[in-house]
Formats: C-alpha cells, sequence, structure tokens
C-alpha cells in the first residue's frame, strides 16, 4: 500500500509466514512480504529441527512454521491506520477542443469531487486554455472551488480562448490545495481509456475520421487445487481505423473471469471462467477481442491472439512491401468445412475459426 510506506514491511501487510522444512539440508523458507515469519529449517538432511520465527509485529504476518513435530510460531499483530488527508478527483469526461482563431471553442465540463480540504482549490488554466465555474459565465486563467464542511462535488468548465492561435493546443489543468500534491488532468491528450467494465458510450470529436485503437479482452480465471493460471485475454492494436466524427461508439471492457474453486465444489459452479469479450464499435462495424492461445508452450514463449471484426466494408489492402496476399471471401460454414477436410492446414487459422464458432454458437451475434 503506497500511502502506507512507513508503516509495516515498507508498506507490506499480511504477508503469509514460510512453512516448516521437510527434508532440505540446511536452506530455509522465508515468509511473504509483509511481516511473515522464517519457516522452520533443518541442520541436516531430515525433517525439520529448528522452529522458525514469528511474524512481524504491526504487520499481521503469519508465524514461521515450529520445528518437527514442533509448535507453529506466533504470527505478528495487527495494525489499524485511519488516514484523513485530503482527496481530489477531477475527471474530464469528454476530451478533445478544437477551434478557430478568434472564436472560443465549446466548453467541456470537468467533474470534481474533494474531502477532507483544508483550503480551497486553486485550478490552474494551461496556456491556450481559460476556466470558468459555469458553462456561460466569465472565464479567467485561475479558478478558486470554496468548499463547505471541507468538500467540493461540482463541475467546472474550460475551453480553448479566443485569443489562442493553435487549433488544437495541448496542455494540463492543475488542481492545487493545502495538504495534497497537486492533482492534473491532460486536455486534448486525443485520447480515450476505458476501465469500467460494461458498456461505456462516447461520442466521437466532429473533427476526428481516424483512431488508433488498443482492444484488450478479459484474462481468464486460474484453476484450483494446484492448476494452472488462467489465459491472457486478446488483444488488438489497430492503426488508422476510420471512425464517423459525431458519431456515438460504445467500448465495452470485459471482465476478468472467476477463479476455479477447490473440489468438491460442483463441477458447474468451481470451473474458472473464460474472461469476458471487450468490444469496439458503433452498432455497425465491431472489433472484439475474444483471447489468444500459446504456439508451443514449453518451448516458445510466442503468444497467438484472436480477434473478429463483424460488419466490415470492403477496401484496397494495405501490404507491407513484398507481400504477396490475395484474399478469398468465404461463408463461415464453407470455412467450417475446409477446417474438417483439410483444406485449412494452418494451425493458428483452424484454431482461431474453432474457438470463434464455438463463441458463436454459444453467444450468436444478432443478424450476423
Amino acid at each position: 500500500l503506497p500511502q502506507f510506506a512507513t508503516l509495516g514491511d515498507s508498506g507490506w501487510f499480511a504477508g503469509g509466514g514460510g512453512g516448516a522444512i521437510y527434508n532440505n539440508g540446511q536452506s530455509r523458507t522465508y515468509g511473504g512480504r509483509g511481516g511473515g515469519g522464517n519457516g522452520g529449517w533443518s541442520a541436516n538432511s531430515g525433517r525439520g529441527n529448528y522452529s522458525g520465527t514469528a511474524g512481524t509485529a504491526n504487520t499481521g504476518g503469519g508465524g514461521g512454521g515450529g520445528a518437527d513435530v514442533g509448535t507453529g510460531n506466533t504470527g505478528g499483530t495487527g495494525i489499524v491506520v485511519v488516514d484523513y488527508s485530503p482527496r481530489v478527483s477531477a475527471v474530464l469526461p469528454t476530451d478533445g477542443f478544437y477551434h478557430l482563431s478568434g472564436t472560443a471553442s465549446d466548453a467541456k465540463g470537468v467533474n470534481v469531487t474533494a474531502y477532507n480540504l483544508l483550503g480551497n482549490i486553486t485550478v490552474f488554466a494551461p496556456t491556450g486554455y481559460e476556466v470558468s465555474a459555469t458553462s456561460g459565465g466569465t472565464y479567467a486563467a485561475t479558478l478558486n472551488l470554496t468548499p463547505s464542511s471541507g468538500e467540493v462535488n461540482t463541475t467546472f468548465f474550460v475551453r480553448i480562448a479566443a485569443s489562442t492561435l493553435a487549433s488544437t493546443p495541448t496542455g494540463t489543468l492543475t488542481l492545487s490545495t493545502a495538504g495534497l500534491a497537486n492533482s492534473f488532468v491532460d486536455l486534448n491528450a486525443f485520447r480515450r481509456v476505458f476501465t469500467n467494465v460494461g458498456t461505456n458510450n462516447f461520442t466521437m470529436p466532429s473533427h476526428v475520421t481516424k483512431v488508433d485503437l488498443l482492444v484488450v479482452g478479459g484474462g481468464g480465471g486460474g484453476g484450483a487445487d494446484m492448476g494452472g493460471g488462467g489465459g491472457g485475454g486478446g488483444v488488438i492494436y489497430r492503426q488508422d481505423y476510420d471512425v464517423l466524427p459525431g458519431t456515438q461508439y460504445a467500448a465495452v471492457v470485459g471482465a476478468g473471469g472467476r477463479g476455479a474453486a477447490p473440489h468438491p465444489v460442483p463441477l458447474e459452479i468451481s470451473a474458472a471462467q473464460s474472461g469476458g469479450n471487450s468490444v469496439f464499435g458503433n452498432g455497425s462495424a465491431t472489433i472484439t477481442a475474444i483471447g489468444g492461445f500459446w504456439m508451443s508452450p514449453g518451448i516458445l514463449r510466442e503468444r497467438m491472439h484472436l480477434f473478429v471484426a463483424h460488419d466490415l466494408v470492403a477496401g484496397p489492402q494495405a501490404l507491407e512491401p513484398g507481400e504477396r496476399i490475395r484474399p478469398r471471401v468465404v461463408a463461415w460454414a464453407e470455412a467450417m468445412a475446409m477446417c474438417r477436410d483439410g483444406r485449412i492446414e494452418d494451425a493458428k487459422t483452424i484454431a482461431g475459426l474453432l474457438v470463434t464458432d464455438a463463441r458463436r454458437r454459444a453467444r450468436p451475434p444478432a443478424g450476423r
């Protein structure tokens, strides 16, 4: 916990205690970070001859394992910390400022939530921008937000000043208050990052026709009872992806899969779950990260990622120098037949098609 770096074991808490060594010569097993005690250890190749150590005080660390036929060690005492430092959160829901010189840009709201304040929040606009308490109010280079009972919950507005020459200047809003490091809000960063699981809607700025797109699916849950780790989510990175200005798009963030439960929990509720799909689209063309697989586990670290695009529009190829690729479009049923009868021999293509077919059967896309 970074905010408690001066406490515990450099900010770590509740480490497990080390287990007692069974037959490993004179080596020891240590507890994890957070104050877990050392495990018991042996003086020769036999059972643990010596007891471990207690967990570190005020960390909640587990006690180390005992010697052979010995008693385990006491866990470390706990700790309670109450932190009432000032907190400020500022969010710009819709980025993308643009204007013509001589005319101020449209104003966009910045949502501010703050508490435990010791005084006002002062907002400093970067060069080329100005701020105001209301959309139609008086704009200036700075703005003071006054707390009520130590709290601020409001929206202020920012825009490009009419006198600014650049049409899309970048910059950073600075929010300053006593007792807390400054908070910052990037302007015209030309990037939206969605992390809330589920559907996140936003409107593409009116001057934008292409975007670079990163879509990462949720990771699969890990196995139980010494099972393996869950598979990583699918990853898509597309450059110069065509979009429609002023159109609403949905960014769907996939949830991480539930980890497996140990037996004897019934299989239907114990099995690990796949991660959720992540999708970007506007109800017409969509692009979906659906998962991936290792090409040759145990030998290579190469991982193949899969994605599915729906309702695409045909266009010219964008071949790399030296590439000679001729696409062939077939119906989905024929593609499955080609996997079965051996006309498709490439392993990654077969795996990708069959995985996607299984997902289509489980959750058939409407009208596709």
